[in-house]
């Protein structure tokens, strides 16, 4: 019987490009947390789109 390789498969260019994608991600998250400006437009921008969520629930569940 035959035995099973060891060997580590080198990663696909894809999951490459998402690892480099994820690591650009998180050092611009990094910088967005650090500004407190952009941080408060995060905020403004996240408690509208909740609103904005909540309301197009609330529709549903009146059906």
């Amino acid at each position: 019987m035959g035995t099973k390789s060891k060997a580590i498969a080198a990663p696909s260019i894809d999951q490459d490009w998402q690892a480099q994608s994820d690591l650009r991600t998180l050092a611009e998250a990094r910088a967005i947390k650090a500004d407190p400006k952009r941080m408060e437009a995060v905020r403004r921008v996240a408690e509208h789109q909740m609103r904005a969520a909540a309301a197009a629930a609330s529709e549903v569940t009146k059906d």
